[in-house]
Formats: structure tokens, sequence, C-alpha cells
């Protein structure tokens, strides 16, 4: 699988109630594809600890929509918890990297301590 790259970001991992709350928003979620409230996406955690979000039409998560900053602007929102995730991401911080696998948006996530 080859993924043209968007984007990444440094952001922080937030535990709560045992798991990782994932918490993206904004222009790099349109980038890569999650751009309404009409997208769905299904996660999955790898052995290796990445957590990969990919846009499915029969995924069980919704990309939320937000209030826009300023009017006709979209504003997507991806909020969820990741209860394996509490393991792997140990750090405070994760590596977020948005991309496209052809005509799909994949955002991988993973913990800033392990990325080389």
């Amino acid at each position: 699988m080859t993924t043209e790259h968007i984007a990444t970001a440094n952001l922080k991992a937030t535990a709560r109630r045992g798991a990782i709350r994932i918490w993206l928003e904004g222009g790099k979620l349109l980038a890569a594809g999650f751009n309404s409230g009409d997208v769905k996406y299904r996660h999955e955690l790898t052995d290796e600890g990445v957590l990969i979000l990919t846009i499915d039409e029969n995924g069980t998560n919704k990309v939320t929509m937000a209030t826009p900053k300023k009017p006709g602007q979209l504003r997507p929102i991806v909020d969820m918890t990741c209860r394996g995730c509490t393991e792997h991401f140990t750090g405070g911080r994760m590596d977020v990297v948005y991309g496209v696998d052809g005509e799909l948006g994949v955002i991988r996530i993973s913990d800033a301590k392990v990325v080389k």
C-alpha cells in the first residue's frame, strides 16, 4: 500500500477512563478526505502499536462537523477513544501522519517515543 503523504503533526495523547483519547480537527483532516459529517471510518491497532484510521463506508466511527470558526469553512473533527492504545502510547505525545491511499484517506498515529 503506497500512501501519499499530506501532513504530519505531533499532538498530546490524553488518557481518559482507561483509554487514550484521540482528537483531530481541521484542514489536515480535510486534505486526507475526512471532510464531512457523512464520512465514516474504521480504526485498527497494529501489533507494532500504530493506530490506523481509514475511511470506510461501513466503518463504525463517524467524522463530526463543528461549528465553523469562519462562515463557509468546514471544520471536521475526529474524536474517539482507544482502549488498546494505553499499552502502546506511553510518551504523552503522539505522531500523526495524514495521507491518502488511492481514494481512501488514511491517518497513522503512533507514540512519539517509538517513531524513528
